[in-house]
């Protein structure tokens, strides 16, 4: 595949089961925007400040390691999402119907984590985090360095954190039926509940 800046998209259409492989020089790469209804999409090791990506399956997993873009969509109907060293100037968000979301090491303005029914596993974390689960638990390790707002809800299942939090909006805790536990790491501001 061959491209330039003033390249129209590319689109693939295949009637069976098909693996395609697309290397770019990341410096091509302004957007990149991905749709499969029923495949797996992997994408790594794209560094470009000015890339916007938008990942989207509708069953099928997607998985992330290396990205450093302006911001970076991921979304799956019904599958897994993992996501490993992405840095976004912007926003991440990682959102599934069913399906458990796991992400280490991300770094954004804004961080959003979504799913219906799974789990959410986070670590390394650094951004303003909004983390909701309708059936499963937020589990977030590691060295998180929460800014700004924080917002993690189950509606059934427990909440875990630990982090250094330095917030300076609302933020709220919750979960419908389930526990919470927090170990707030050495630097964290006090914080005040009710």
């Amino acid at each position: 595949i061959e491209g330039n800046k003033n390249a129209a998209p590319v689109n693939f259409g295949f009637g069976s089961s098909v693996a395609i492989r697309v290397s770019l020089p990341p410096a091509l790469i302004a957007g990149l925007t991905t749709d499969t209804g029923s495949g797996d999409v992997t994408v790594n090791g794209i560094k470009n400040d000015k890339a916007n990506l938008n990942l989207k399956t509708g069953s099928g997993s997607i998985t992330t390691d290396g990205l450093q873009t302006a911001q970076l969509l991921l979304n799956t109907g019904s599958g897994d999402i993992r996501s490993n060293n992405n840095s976004n100037a912007s926003s991440f968000e990682a959102r599934t119907g069913s399906g458990s979301i796991q992400a280490e090491t991300i770094q954004a303005s804004r961080i959003t984590l979504n799913t219906n029914s799974g789990d959410i596993r986070a670590s390394n974390l650094n951004g303003a985090l909004n983390a909701h689960t309708g059936s499963g638990s937020i589990e977030l390790q590691g060295n998180n360095v929460l800014t700004n707002n924080l917002s993690l809800e189950t509606g059934s299942g427990d909440i875990r954190l630990n982090a250094q939090l330095n917030l300076s909006g609302d933020s709220s805790i919750k979960t419908g039926s389930g526990s919470v536990r927090l170990t707030l790491s050495n630097g964290s501001q006090a914080l005040g509940y009710d």
